[in-house]
């Protein structure tokens, strides 16, 4: 009985995660998005929901603070999508932001802001980091993972 019941609770949570994506999504594709809107989007519990808000931010310009705290979510798609948000607006912190998480645990979002950094050359961190990384040998034998 009990499982039958946390069953129930289970789909009727994920089925309202999916209500909440589609509801992002259309308001999204309509241009009906508010910077509220992407704030109660962006806190939502299911990281899906949190990855189409940095989306739409990117999209309408919404929301655009939530997409500099989108950068410190703990699941890696959140954070690579709020990087590409800030590069898509031509956000002024996309230099540091990128620099900072070229040190991202999560080797796709670390790569995604190595390439953005490629934007940043009247940067001076960013040219030096971009060196580093160049001329950085330490893993060269080492397996990759990707």
């Amino acid at each position: 009985m009990r499982d039958e019941w946390l069953k129930e609770v289970i789909a009727q949570l994920l089925r309202d995660a999916r209500i909440r994506r589609l509801a992002v999504e259309g308001l999204t594709s309509a241009a009906a998005l508010d910077e509220e809107t992407v704030t109660i989007a962006a806190s939502d519990p299911d990281a899906q929901v949190r990855r189409l808000a940095m989306r739409a931010a990117a999209i309408s310009g919404a929301g655009m603070a939530t997409v500099r705290e989108g950068l410190d979510d703990p699941v890696p798609l959140v954070r690579l999508e709020a990087l590409r948000a800030l590069r898509s607006r031509s956000d002024d912190q996309t230099c540091d932001a990128s620099l900072h998480m070229t040190s991202d645990a999560d080797m796709s979002v670390a790569l995604v802001a190595v390439d953005q950094l490629g934007a940043c050359g009247g940067a001076p961190d960013a040219v030096a980091a971009l060196e580093r990384a160049v001329a950085d040998h330490s893993e060269l034998n080492a397996p990759r993972g990707w």
